[in-house]
């Protein structure tokens, strides 16, 4: 069973997506065709997956002015962030509709949000304000926690800190 997704530049239809979904779940819509609620339900767990993090860091997703939209609006997801949504969807879907899915689905699943995550994680940068008091630091910094940070000289050398080298 292979579904097949039209991307644009303002990426597949809603109405793709949700149909890879059901067919992740074994639920495939040319087979056993998918009542309009079907879609309703699935087209409401999309919304509502969208603006949870990290999906809601897709700043091109083309959220509904009113309601729920329409399944045959352009959704505006990028191309390489499909798989992972359409993974997340098809379990919620799975427990929406009482599916159970294999622990290898699951497990391939979970690896394309992993990468999706990933993608969008970012590394809060903070400035160094100085290094923790302990393990025989001997003067205070700026407060009983901290110490101020030493300047490295160019060109130093720290030694044969680990007594590797014989003379």
């Amino acid at each position: 069973m292979t579904v097949r997704i039209d991307i644009t530049s303002e990426g597949p239809k809603k109405r793709q997506i949700i149909e890879s979904a059901f067919g992740r779940i074994g639920i495939a819509g040319y087979e056993f065709g998918l009542t309009p609620e079907d879609v309703g339900v699935a087209l409401t767990l999309l919304n509502g997956l969208m603006t949870e993090w990290p999906f809601s860091t897709i700043s091109t997703w083309e959220a509904p002015e009113y309601g729920n939209g329409s399944a045959d609006e352009s959704s505006g997801i990028p191309r390489e962030d499909v798989p992972a949504i359409v993974a997340r969807l098809a379990q919620l879907l799975a427990a929406e509709f009482g599916k159970e899915l294999s622990t290898g689905a699951v497990a391939e699943m979970a690896r394309q949000i992993a990468r999706f995550t990933s993608r969008k994680a970012t590394v809060p940068s903070m400035p160094r304000r100085g290094d923790p008091i302990g393990a025989g630091s001997t003067r205070p910094g700026l407060s009983p926690f901290t110490r101020d940070a030493e300047p490295i000289a160019p060109g130093y050398d720290p030694g044969d800190l680990a007594g590797l080298v014989k003379e």
